[in-house]
């Protein structure tokens, strides 16, 4: 079966990379099961948005995310066999570092589709394919035949309300 899988949250670590930037700046010590918001917001309250993607924009960003565990053997593997499209939300210069970093580490040719935050990934026809997300509303908003929450924080306000397939590790499905 044909996948399409979203990168951060999934995977990648991005909040950790994040919490990396923040922590160093506010002198805090936080760990991403802390984080609860998409916006880091539950921990700090007068960042704005812009500070965020500004973080998720930054070159410290891309040299401190790393694969979640086994995601980088079960991409590979997925890729070997043509069989995966990465599916990803950000800004401009999110999406062209993101393929970058992925073009960097062996995925040259691996397909990716680069949406603005604005845009729904609703948008791509996944007629018969698997969707592998760390939010419900992109997979409440995809036709998948089989929809997959990537469960990385149980208390996370993005994964909230979600009855459906879920798994929080690659082992499952490797």
């Amino acid at each position: 079966m044909y996948i399409y899988c979203d990168i951060d949250e999934v995977l990648w670590d991005s909040i950790d990379s994040v919490l990396i930037t923040l922590n160093r700046r506010y002198n805090t010590n936080y760990k991403s099961n802390d984080v609860t918001t998409w916006n880091f917001s539950n921990l700090y309250p007068n960042m704005t948005d812009e500070e965020i993607e500004a973080i998720f924009d930054s070159d410290e960003f891309f040299e401190n995310v790393k694969f979640k565990k086994d995601a980088e053997n079960w991409l590979r593997k997925e890729y070997e066999n043509n069989n995966i499209t990465l599916i990803t939300k950000g800004n401009k210069i999110n999406l062209i570092k993101k393929q970058k970093w992925f073009n960097e580490h062996g995925f040259e040719n691996i397909p990716f589709i680069g949406l603005e935050n604005h845009e729904s990934k609703g948008s791509v026809d996944m007629t018969g394919c698997m969707f592998l997300d760390d939010c419900k509303k992109n997979l409440d908003e995809s036709n998948a035949e089989y929809k997959i929450l990537f469960e990385n924080n149980p208390r996370g306000e993005w994964l909230q309300g979600w009855t459906g397939l879920r798994t929080k590790s690659f082992k499952p499905i490797i």
